[in-house]
């Protein structure tokens, strides 16, 4: 649907620009119960963390009139490297591990009212707006050591891809808001989103899929060019 509108917006909406912005969501009551609940993923990086969705965001795009195309990255990692060395100074161990969250988002918004574009000489207008999109978490997590058997390795990659089950994630997310735009090329907004969030943890012999969905509200700036 993205790409869709990406290839028959401009045709419709007339000029586009570019866009950089930031979306500040601040820690609440909620972040701290789902903490106090023993509700993490023991990965730190899984997007229910907290690590892969901070208080401060950013993403970039392309934005006309009355569309916007947007998309955001964040990514966490940690990894830790472990050598050992024998009384004659010689390495006889050496063991390396590491989780990875990488979340990958594309959202599209639209506006019922024509958004004040950067360099129209117009006065600062407020400007309401539907979003919709999704994101995507990639995985990766591996654990290896050169003391291992076969057998206590092919014990650590099941570890490692119950990890990669609890990190990956897909989302889905709706909503609306308003931003008031000035001709420079700045404007500041509040918006409102239903986020659907479907994750899972995966074990010897069972599956357990969870689906979270809150409302996200958050403050926004982005400056166009």
């Amino acid at each position: 649907m993205l790409l869709l509108l990406a290839l028959l917006a401009p045709a419709s909406a007339g000029d586009w620009h570019g866009t950089l912005g930031l979306d500040w969501t601040p820690l609440g009551r909620a972040d701290l119960a789902w903490v106090e609940a023993d509700q993490l993923s023991d990965t730190l990086v899984a997007l229910t963390d907290g690590m892969l969705s901070p208080p401060l965001a950013l993403h970039g795009g392309a934005t006309s009139a009355h569309h916007a195309l947007l998309a955001s990255l964040a990514m966490g990692r940690l990894g830790t490297t472990q050598t050992t060395w024998d009384s004659e100074g010689e390495v006889d161990t050496k063991a390396a591990a590491h989780v990875m969250g990488l979340k990958l988002g594309a959202d599209w918004r639209g506006y019922p009212s024509a958004r004040l574009l950067p360099g129209q000489d117009a006065p600062a207008r407020v400007s309401p707006y539907v979003q919709a999109g999704a994101y995507a978490v990639i995985p990766s997590a591996r654990r290896a050591s050169t003391a291992w058997t076969a057998e206590e390795q092919e014990s650590q990659d099941s570890a490692a891809g119950a990890e990669r089950a609890r990190i990956g994630a897909l989302g889905v997310r709706a909503g609306g808001g308003a931003e008031a735009c000035w001709s420079l090329g700045l404007c500041l907004g509040l918006r409102g989103l239903v986020v659907v969030h479907r994750s899972q943890e995966v074990g010897e012999g069972y599956r357990t899929v969870s689906t979270l969905a809150a409302v996200e509200p958050a403050l926004t700036l982005d400056l166009g060019f």
